[in-house]
């Protein structure tokens, strides 16, 4: 039977192997200390703590403010996005309604002048409805010029009104003979709306930009 002996080197903590002269260090004696976790070292006392693992505060806290500041620009841009077309939407609206305005103008010139506004813009009040009632929506009837303006005028104001909030129409003089058609609306007071690029307060005839409900306004112009 082998036997394998190693002999003391004068280092301390130091052996010779016997046969292959090679010089090999004890493992060190770590013993658990009286703290959960830790490990003391016998000859040297100095208590060893465990190696930690995972994400520390500091890196937590950037990783949540990175990704609020993401999510405040995904939600500016949304909502941006939002209002342009809803925007967009109020002023495709007042183009239709001053486009049929114009044509049922065409369709009444004996009567154009019948379609001049003789009220002030007001979101605050409803509309009367004309003396000829529904007789110019039936065929057995015959309506004078005068009742056709004033029945396609409370038609096209009915039209804004529910298209739009606080929508109106307005018809008054223009250039040339001519006439202007306003489509009057309120820009509802939400976040994205309230961009002055998205505006249409410009277009207002002066009264109307001084109006206290600020309304917004698409003019079309008519020569008959």
């Amino acid at each position: 039977m082998l036997r394998t002996e190693l002999r003391a080197h004068p280092e301390a903590g130091v052996w010779n192997h016997e046969k292959s002269g090679a010089r090999m260090s004890p493992e060190p004696d770590v013993r658990v200390g009286a703290v959960s976790g830790a490990a003391v070292c016998p000859k040297s006392g100095v208590r060893m703590r465990p190696k930690q693992s995972g994400s520390g505060l500091i890196e937590v806290l950037v990783a949540v403010v990175v990704l609020s500041v993401g999510l405040l620009s995904m939600l500016w841009a949304q909502t941006k996005s939002m209002g342009y077309q809803r925007t967009a939407e109020f002023r495709n609206m007042a183009a239709q309604i001053a486009t049929e305005y114009a044509d049922r103008m065409r369709a009444n010139v004996a009567g154009a002048d019948h379609y001049l506004s003789s009220y002030r813009y007001d979101p605050t009040q409803g509309f009367s409805r004309p003396n000829s009632g529904e007789k110019c929506h039936t065929a057995t009837e015959v309506c004078s010029a005068a009742e056709m303006a004033e029945s396609d005028q409370y038609d096209l104001r009915v039209m804004a009104r529910n298209s739009m909030p606080g929508g109106d129409v307005l018809v008054t003089r223009g250039q040339n003979s001519g006439y202007d058609i306003w489509v009057v609306w309120i820009q509802p007071n939400v976040p994205g709306l309230d961009d002055p690029a998205l505006s249409s307060a410009v277009f207002c005839p002066d009264d109307l930009k001084r109006d206290k409900h600020k309304p917004q306004c698409l003019q079309l112009g008519v020569s008959l």
